[in-house]
């Protein structure tokens, strides 16, 4: 199954977050968060496996089978608590970095 998802490329130099739409398959779940593979972007083409609310990359692998079980056994490692409490983090870091970054913009306009 083809999706499509964002995942977060962030831009250090201005502390400014984007997300990237690219195709995503083989979707799961694990600890109630949802996780599906895809092809890195840029120069690194390797397959990756990235939490779809957040588009935060988790692991990555020379095949997209192997992304997928050092996933896993990522997830596996850290447990569920640790997992959702990243995710989380994730959200609130993502806000902070687009409310700053228009911030700027809007001193910029002015």
């Amino acid at each position: 199954m083809i999706m499509k998802i964002k995942i977060a490329m962030e831009n250090f130099f201005v502390d400014k977050i984007e997300f990237q739409e690219i195709n995503a398959s083989c979707p799961f779940e694990m600890f109630g968060l949802k996780f599906a593979a895809h092809k890195g972007v840029g120069y690194n083409k390797q397959w990756k496996v990235s939490e779809i609310s957040t588009g935060f990359g988790i692991s990555k692998g020379k095949t997209r089978s192997e992304a997928i079980q050092n996933a896993k056994e990522t997830l596996n490692r850290v447990g569920e608590e640790k997992a959702n409490k990243e995710v989380k983090k994730q959200l609130r870091r993502q806000k902070k970095l687009r409310m700053a970054y228009e911030k700027v913009q809007e001193k910029a306009q002015r």
